[in-house]
């Protein structure tokens, strides 16, 4: 049976589209009778520590899905195949704390070159996909996917939406 890590910043019962994105990719695998595992990090620190604990673990999982690259930046070492979504401000490599600016300008190579690692990097937009193009990635059609970003809505909201 295999077996997937989702890592991910947002996931209920925090409310948002990184949430509800994570939690349909879930659905989705276990649907397909994939065993998933949600790693929630808060931190880069925790990210880390997730490394340490997975490093020993060769066959853990089949495939890491990151719902934002930086999981998988930092779990990069692993002997795991990575599948990264991108949604958007993730990709500009910025932050309002300088600190944080500073590190995204430092390690924006080391970054893409992770990006160009992956097995799959998924993007919701074709601007999503031109943007990460221009700040650097060099594209490959077999590894990277635009993919509109379509989130199922239950019906009983569809039904009050119409009305």
């Amino acid at each position: 049976m295999k077996r997937v890590l989702i890592t991910t910043p947002d996931y209920p019962p925090k409310i948002g589209g990184l949430s509800t994105f994570t939690l349909n990719i879930k659905n989705v695998l276990e649907n397909l009778n994939i065993t998933v595992d949600v790693f929630n990090w808060k931190s880069i620190p925790e990210i880390k520590d997730k490394f340490l604990e997975l490093k020993f673990q060769k066959n853990a999982y089949d495939y890491v899905f990151n719902i934002h690259f930086v999981g998988g930046y930092y779990l990069q070492n692993l002997d795991f195949k990575y599948i990264n979504f991108y949604h958007g401000s993730e990709i500009l490599f910025y932050s309002p704390s300088p600190l944080k600016r500073i590190y995204k300008f430092l390690f924006r190579k080391k970054m893409l070159r992770y990006m160009e690692n992956a097995q799959f990097n998924f993007f919701i937009s074709h601007f999503t996909f031109k943007k990460l193009q221009e700040k650097g990635l060099v594209s490959d059609i077999s590894r990277d996917i635009i993919l509109h970003n379509c989130i199922d809505i239950p019906n009983e909201i569809d039904k009050s939406l119409s009305k």
